[in-house]
């Protein structure tokens, strides 16, 4: 079950459970009731939905992905409990609360198109838009790919194809000292830049840095989940995001029109994000909370340090532009 439509399902729930309290028993419920209810039945959900088939969070675990910052202490287990546990306080932000509800109509909405294509066209359909690796030099592939078991979030329908880019070590760790400040890691404050030609149709640039970085708490605050973000029209139905940048990078505005390869913003720490890191995926319209995702096929890549004209890639990969972008 998809984390906004458990965390919709566990806000009805709780307030039925006061609701019938109060019809059947003539009794007011104290304060901490709906939300202690909330949080037993996310966590009841969330658990039946976690044994359903395997999050790549435990694929990764299982291969010796390590977690960074103190959280690691505790493991990916760890990291993830807190983070959940922690985004439930959005529910004290409206400006969230809001996303929250619209991501749970539009996913809804996102599923029955989904289901309604054909599987060819919803699995692989051929980009328009020419994609480059939306940086230089090495990166890495935190989460992602264009199957159900390597997929960012596979039951999130706009996010199905997304992708999360870090940088690593040989060990695949991704910070030096504690982690617990954004320069520790070796992808905060590195260039971003658009995978394609384009017209910008959405910036953000005012959240700042989310904090308590290194143990694995949501930034519940924040005017948005997604950070501070770029949304480039590549094409008819394809539409670029580049999110969680650092505040008051972006240096683009709406309207203007992008070359593959121009500077967007520095990769950050912003929004719903657990340590620095770029999230990019392709979506098939404006609106991110009723978009479908759409599969990207990069060109003139290096993956594993093979060369390759054209292809998808996937978590653990090692991947780079070629040196000279077409």
């Amino acid at each position: 079950m998809s984390a906004p439509r458990s965390i919709l399902i566990s806000i009805l729930l709780s307030l039925a459970i006061v609701g019938a309290i109060r019809e059947f028993f003539d009794y007011r419920a104290a304060a901490w009731v709906p939300v202690v209810s909330f949080l037993v039945i996310l966590f009841v959900l969330r658990a039946i939905g976690g044994r359903a088939r395997p999050r790549l969070n435990d694929v990764a675990n299982a291969a010796n992905w390590p977690v960074s910052g103190p959280i690691s202490k505790l493991g990916m287990t760890g990291l993830v409990l807190v983070f959940s546990l922690s985004s439930l306080l959005m529910l004290l932000n409206p400006l969230q609360l809001v996303e929250v509800l619209r991501q749970a109509r539009g996913n809804v909405r996102a599923r029955r198109q989904a289901l309604s294509a054909s599987t060819q066209t919803m699995r692989d359909p051929a980009n328009v838009a020419r994609y480059s690796l939306p940086f230089t030099d090495e990166w890495c592939v935190m989460r992602g790919g264009v199957t159900k078991e390597t997929s960012h979030s596979w039951d999130s329908i706009a996010q199905r194809y997304a992708y999360d880019f870090i940088v690593v070590d040989d060990g695949f760790h991704r910070h030096t000292g504690a982690g617990t400040r954004p320069h520790d890691y070796f992808c905060h404050g590195r260039e971003i830049l658009a995978s394609a030609d384009g017209i910008v149709v959405r910036t953000e640039s005012r959240i700042r840095t989310a904090p308590f970085l290194g143990y694995g708490i949501a930034d519940v605050f924040a005017r948005s989940m997604l950070g501070n973000h770029v949304l480039i029209r590549h094409s008819t139905n394809e539409y670029g995001l580049y999110a969680h940048l650092v505040r008051g990078s972006v240096l683009v505005k709406v309207g203007e029109h992008v070359t593959r390869g121009q500077q967007l913003g520095r990769c950050g720490h912003t929004g719903h994000s657990t340590e620095p890191h770029l999230h990019f995926h392709i979506q098939d319209r404006e609106d991110f909370f009723t978009a479908v995702g759409v599969p990207v096929t990069f060109i003139d890549l290096v993956v594993d340090g093979r060369e390759i004209a054209s292809g998808h890639i996937h978590t653990k990969q090692r991947v780079s532009p070629h040196q000279t972008r077409s």
